[in-house]
């Protein structure tokens, strides 16, 4: 296995040297979970190749153009929390937007405003009429620090602990190769360290895709081959292995199938431990103010090893209709255990205008996801959500609120009430405000949450600043915990750009200074 490992590390290293630098990644689907003024949460993170400094360029369909520029202010493994690079543009809580991740110059392009009111961008490698050889990409170097000091009782003496994180990401595609070939990939390598050694392993290589791509130009065929994200379904996610679609990428119905195997979920390395198959069919349509996407897909994992078999099915639509919206996902996994079907997601929610201005939001959720190696049963705690609020846009911003009923795997219901607004820009001194608060209670636990912002742009700089207080209290306590957070965005030159976010953080039984700085050039 480690001889295959190395092989395989020495093709990618070859084809690192051969192609130079990288176009633009495929998309990929992510749901907005939620929002907070003008930040806003993805289901998408470091485990998914996306690091703070990231500009994602944001599609709502396809066929449409391009919607805007987000960047990433944070991101952990499973979620990001990104704001509008420049202009925003309307997202609504449950919205699901194909996102990628893109160069300086993509990042450049977003900036101007295109005929429509639509963002454009540069043409994309693999469809001009030049057979030249067209790459882009990024090379960013991350350094994060933070010392925490924990007190876990009054009797007991603070436990200080520090962290340091040096990272080199890569991200780098080539078109038009010998054959008509395309070939992408997304790395990081970071040393972390953390008083005593309680962060492992130290030394962590992620590569989060490295595929060759084809697609013909005579027949409506396309394959990849390697490791990547399947940019035609939503739920079978990563792969080591091949995939062959049939039908046109944007529009009609297309069908393919994927073989290969589940990467190592600890360090997303090459393993043939777990063989994955999956079957799908796509289907997309735009027809004047109508959109409609679809995929459909049979999946099954099945491990050499003692854990689970693992087989499931995924349906997820899109409905949009001027601003009427409407969207789910569903997915039944097989218990082997029991040998009977159960839902582990389901996901349904709309935004219905009323009016130029108001729109009313819904939306329900169930997660039970599956575990292939929990030894109690094949699915974890059930959890439901549903919410129900609306958005009210205003000449200069917009605000909203909502309620949510929260059950986890019993018949208690705890609620959430949560309101937001956003001012992007005022006439007078050119500053953005922000803000949102919530407030949840579950028998005798309650929790308080508040975050103003303020966003101020000078020339090409851009700063922000935000507070964040967090209160929870029961019978026995209350804790506290205030953070201040400042970012500062900026080009040191028309290809390389720096971040520098400072972040410190009181509470009770936790304090914690952090800063982060990032450097990276898009070429």
């Amino acid at each position: 296995m480690t001889r295959l490992t190395s092989t395989v590390a020495a093709i990618l290293s070859t084809f690192l040297l051969v192609a130079g630098a990288l176009a633009q990644q495929d998309r990929r689907a992510v749901v907005v979970e939620y929002i907070a003024g003008v930040n806003i949460y993805i289901d998408a993170g470091t485990d998914d190749g996306i690091a703070a400094g990231d500009t994602l360029f944001a599609y709502g369909d396809e066929d449409v153009g391009l919607l805007g520029a987000l960047v990433v202010i944070s991101s952990s493994a499973g979620r990001s929390v990104v704001t509008f690079a420049d202009r925003p543009f309307p997202v609504t809580l449950g919205d699901v937007l194909q996102v990628a991740l893109g160069s300086a110059a993509h990042r450049e392009a977003a900036a101007q405003p295109a005929p429509g009111g639509a963002a454009s961008l540069p043409r994309q490698p693999g469809f001009t009429a030049s057979r030249s050889l067209e790459a882009s990409g990024r090379l960013a170097l991350d350094l994060s620090v933070m010392e925490s000091t924990t007190q876990p009782g009054n009797e007991v003496a603070p436990v200080d602990r520090l962290f340091t994180t040096p990272s080199l990401r890569f991200r780098t595609a080539v078109s038009n190769l010998p054959g008509g070939l395309s070939f992408n990939t997304n790395l990081r390598a970071s040393t972390r360290y953390s008083t005593g050694d309680v962060v492992q392993p130290r030394q962590s290589l992620r590569i989060y895709q490295a595929s060759l791509a084809k697609a013909f130009e005579s027949v409506p065929l396309q394959f990849q081959l390697g490791r990547f994200y399947n940019p035609f379904e939503t739920f079978s996610g990563y792969w080591d292995g091949f995939l062959v679609h049939v039908g046109e990428r944007n529009s009609g119905l297309g069908g393919g199938l994927v073989l290969g195997f589940q990467p190592d979920r600890e360090n997303e390395s090459l393993s043939t431990d777990m063989p994955k198959y999956s079957a799908f069919l796509d289907y997309q349509y735009r027809g004047g103010a109508v959109t409609y996407r679809a995929d459909v897909s049979a999946s099954a994992i099945r491990p050499r090893t003692d854990l689970r078999d693992h087989t499931f099915f995924g349906l997820a639509q899109q409905l949009r209709w001027n601003r009427f919206a409407l969207g789910q996902r569903l997915q039944i996994d097989r218990n082997p255990d029991s040998d009977k079907w159960e839902i582990s997601q389901l996901d349904v929610r709309g935004s219905v205008p009323l009016g130029r201005r108001l729109s009313i939001l819904t939306q329900y959720s169930l997660r039970q996801p599956f575990s292939l190696v929990a030894s109690k049963g094949a699915f974890s705690i059930k959890r439901e959500r549903a919410t129900v609020g609306f958005d009210y846009s205003l000449p200069l911003g917009s605000f909203g609120a909502d309620v949510t009923a929260n059950r986890l795997d019993g018949p208690d219901v705890s609620y959430t009430y949560s309101s937001r607004f956003n001012l992007p820009r005022t006439p007078i001194l050119d500053l953005g405000f922000s803000g949102s608060a919530s407030y949840w209670k579950r028998d005798i636990i309650k929790t308080f949450y508040v975050s103003p912002g303020i966003r101020r742009s000078f020339g090409r700089l851009d700063s922000r600043l935000t507070y964040q207080l967090y209160s929870t209290e029961n019978a026995a306590s209350t804790v506290v915990t205030h953070t201040f957070d400042l970012a500062l965005t900026f080009p040191l030159t028309r290809h390389w750009f720096t971040i520098l976010q400072a972040r410190t953080q009181h509470g009770t039984n936790l304090s914690s200074n952090s800063i982060y700085s990032g450097l990276w050039v898009g070429f």
